[in-house]
């Protein structure tokens, strides 16, 4: 992908006039970036009956050899776990692999080596970036919205929060698909790597993912969005005073099925709310019972604790109803 037109020139040259000539000519090269030139070169010779192959990502046995390859001793189950999100994608396993052995994060048990890794290395992170530099600032400006709307993500969500016209998304996204970075997933699109958005949420750093999560809450809510997609966003947000923010919440609380998700939604409109205001006891005491049907009595008691110092008697008595039914 990197061939100058004169190293095309060349090629189309050599293809020409060595035909008779037992010698095979192969060319590796991503679907995009690519000059007019090379693409040319590779539609006329495609005619002329050149054999196209498509690499598809390698299998597990195939990875396990490469990071074998690289550290010296076959990888151990949680390291074969982590480089399993590349999704056979060999670029993204090197990468990888030496940021974990950069920051000290394998070792060797057993003959095996194995990683302590939680997330991401650093190093693995700014390797993604630069490789997807080619796509250009703005759209990899869209792909890191892309990446705080999730693993999947809407077309028309991405355009909302982002503020770009949709044709503007479309264009972009399709030449994402062409250089496989994601793919077309029923009615949304999907990172085709889970490292690579992962790299890409990561590497903005916590406040800049705050702003961006709050800003999107804020632009989905605008847009008509789903209590629970808008809540999404903003627990992910800024931790600060906000009672609309407080409003997506409560209304989250009330489509949301599963308990935990409820607790949690709970507890982020608290810390949304001042310790005046007459809704703390009332999103407190919510929240206790919940905890309470899951298992987490000294949570809930932590938390009246935490809310009884600044209530009245009234509230304070509402408190400890819901403690004791949790």
């Amino acid at each position: 992908q990197w061939a100058d037109p004169s190293t095309v020139t060349l090629l189309r040259f050599a293809a020409r006039h060595l035909v008779d000539v037992p010698a095979t000519f192969m060319l590796a090269f991503r679907p995009i970036p690519r000059g007019h030139e090379l693409e040319r070169f590779v539609d006329t010779s495609i005619r002329d009956g050149a054999l196209r192959v498509t690499l598809g990502p390698l299998d597990d046995d195939a990875v396990a050899d490469l990071v074998e390859s690289l550290v010296g001793h076959p990888p151990g189950p949680q390291l074969r776990s982590f480089v399993a999100s590349a999704a056979g994608n060999p670029f993204y396993v090197t990468e990888l692999v030496e940021a974990l052995a950069a920051d000290g994060r394998l070792q060797t048990v057993d003959g095996m080596v194995d990683a302590d890794a939680a997330s991401v290395p650093v190093a693995f992170r700014g390797a993604v970036v630069r490789y997807l530099r080619f796509l250009g600032d703005s759209q990899l400006a869209l792909l890191r919205w892309a990446a705080v709307l999730g693993s999947r993500f809407s077309p028309v969500d991405l355009a909302t929060v982002s503020g770009s016209p949709l044709d503007s998304v479309l264009a972009v996204l399709e030449e994402g698909v062409r250089a496989g970075i994601v793919v077309h997933d029923g009615e949304r699109l999907a990172f085709r790597h889970d490292l690579l958005r992962e790299a890409l949420y990561a590497d903005m750093g916590v406040a800049v993912r705050r702003s961006l999560h709050l800003k999107a809450g804020r632009a989905l809510a605008a847009a008509g969005g789903a209590p629970l997609e808008v809540a999404h966003h903003v627990v992910r947000g800024p931790a600060a005073q906000d009672d609309t923010a407080v409003d997506w919440l409560l209304a989250a609380v009330r489509h949301a099925i599963d308990l935990g998700t409820k607790a949690e939604l709970l507890e982020s409109a608290l810390e949304r709310v001042t310790a005046a205001d007459r809704r703390s006891a009332e999103i407190g005491a919510k929240a206790i019972v919940i905890m309470g049907q899951t298992g987490r009595v000294a949570g809930a008691e932590a938390l009246a604790d935490r809310l009884r110092v600044s209530l009245d008697e009234k509230d304070a008595v509402l408190l400890s109803a819901a403690l004791a039914e949790a």
